[in-house]
């Protein structure tokens, strides 16, 4: 460990069913591993690393207990996960192959290769299958059948063959990192003469795709165009090549299995690239298909259920849906209380989720979410539970109960005070001070000030004073017109997309 902290940020990165699997793991190991229990236990009760206290309850040989416990834990994990890794299955009868072989046992090595073999070819894992092919031949040479001449001929060409799929696959991954540089530099090539360049650059690459028998080839291809219209600016076939890649997925089961992660990064820039052009209505279908996926591993299943969500919260937002988000907003409740995630990602969520129930005009529902961000005290995203305080307070004056408003206007000041707001610039004071007056006028007085709200919205959107957190003005302006036309928001949302279209 080259960091004081590594273990720490191991034990931290742990899903519940890893940890107790360690511990069980760790008893079967007898008495000489109690004290490392110890440790494991001591730094997982820790919010944040304490070195000192440590080294007061486990004296000096702390340095060489914490390098101990790491190592222990990876072995542990890497049998937690082997059962459910083919990859890691290969590695384990190729190590079995080589003993059997060293034991002299070389029928039993062979069968072991083969098997491993077959499972590498699942996966057109070429790398296994070039190592594969080096035990194969020296367990032919050793073998010495009839045939071992024609054997290791057939071996040698494999060789070439592997050789050759696999500098196929590097090549377009190569294309691919460095596309990928580029739209970081440039989501977007703006001027022409870089559109032709780059067209030129990628006019062979384009015209010849991989084969069927390059499968692993073929994937990074679809990724290697999809970017590349990306960079051209043309959705449409960005759109139809990250649907490409998402079916490249469903053809291999094998392959999404093992590498389930990569296969939610390129759905999720499926979703992200319909998100980006505002093509909402694209979204569940996409989104239908992700949620039929059973994956096994608990982090799996908590990494697709937070795509999910952050699409379909996005989806439920612009669109101005109805139908569907009371099951939506309970799968959302029992997912947070079921899955270990980072409390800036599920702050982000509960957020939207607040969000999502305002635009519904369920301002209480909305006040219970953003409360759930009000009372937390990470201190992780501030800029989250600001908005949740002005969500709220919007919120409130959506339910007009005056007994509710004048509490939470004062807890909202001090709030604004403990975290140093502009009191003459900063957005979340014009909130406060624009929902004082409402909250103190007249009914006759309501509409002027409302139309008073409004311009400052207005003016904030489109005079460049700088992007407001969440896009709580774009909301806040939602509101107001609410107030001042009698639409409800989802309403003028939809009226909005429809202009779009």
């Amino acid at each position: 460990m080259k960091n004081k902290e590594d273990l720490f940020q191991l034990i931290k990165a742990l899903s519940k069913s890893e940890k107790r699997y360690f511990s069980l793991d760790a008893q079967k190991a007898g008495r000489k591993d109690s004290k490392y229990m110890e440790l494991f236990q001591a730094m997982n009760e820790q919010d944040d690393y304490d070195e000192a206290s440590l080294r007061e309850q486990f004296g000096a040989n702390l340095p060489s207990d914490k390098a101990y416990l790491y190592e222990a834990i990876l072995r542990s994990m890497r049998d937690y996960h082997s059962a459910r890794s083919l990859s890691a299955r290969v590695k384990e009868r190729m190590l079995d192959a080589r003993f059997l072989y060293e034991r002299g046992l070389p029928e039993q090595s062979e069968r072991r290769l083969d098997e491993a073999a077959q499972l590498a070819r699942d996966l057109d894992d070429r790398l296994a299958l070039l190592e594969l092919n080096i035990q194969q031949r020296h367990l032919t040479k050793s073998l010495r059948r009839k045939a071992y001449q024609e054997e290791l001929k057939s071996l040698i060409q494999e060789k070439n063959d592997h050789l050759s799929a696999l500098s196929l696959e590097l090549n377009h991954m190569d294309t691919a990192d460095e596309l990928f540089v580029e739209i970081l530099q440039n989501f977007q090539l703006k001027s022409a003469y870089d559109r032709a360049a780059l067209r030129s650059r990628m006019a062979v690459f384009e015209q010849s795709p991989p084969g069927p028998e390059h499968p692993k080839a073929y994937w990074r291809y679809l990724l290697c165009m999809a970017m590349y219209h990306q960079l051209l600016g043309e959705f449409e076939e960005v759109f139809q090549y990250y649907s490409k890649v998402v079916d490249w997925w469903d053809e291999r089961p094998a392959n999404k299995k093992e590498d389930f992660y990569l296969y939610i990064i390129d759905v999720s820039n499926l979703l992200h690239a319909y998100s980006v052009r505002e093509q909402y209505e694209r979204i569940p279908a996409v989104l239908d298909r992700l949620e039929r996926e059973e994956p096994e591993s608990l982090h799996a299943k908590s990494l697709l259920f937070q795509k999910s969500a952050v699409y379909r919260l996005m989806y439920f937002i612009n669109m101005g849906v109805s139908e569907g988000v009371d099951r939506f907003v309970t799968e959302m409740e029992r997912g947070l209380d079921k899955y270990e995630i980072k409390v800036g990602t599920r702050n982000a969520l509960i957020v939207n989720v607040s969000i999502l129930l305002f635009v519904q005009g369920r301002f209480k529902a909305c006040i219970n979410w953003a409360q759930k961000l009000i009372r937390d005290k990470s201190g992780a995203r501030a800029d989250i539970r600001t908005g949740a305080w002005i969500l709220q307070l919007m919120a409130v004056l959506g339910i007009g109960d005056v007994d509710q408003t004048d509490p939470v206007l004062r807890a909202t000041a001090r709030y604004l005070v403990k975290i140093g707001a502009d009191k003459q610039n900063s957005f979340e004071y014009a909130m406060l001070n624009h929902a004082k007056k409402l909250s103190q006028a007249l009914p006759a007085e309501e509409k002027k000030l409302l139309s008073e709200w409004r311009g400052y919205l207005t003016e904030l959107r489109t005079g460049g004073a700088g992007k407001v957190s969440m896009g709580l003005d774009e909301l806040a302006l939602y509101w107001v017109n609410s107030r001042l036309e009698k639409t409800p928001i989802i309403q003028q949302i939809r009226q909005q997309r429809a202009g779009k279209k």
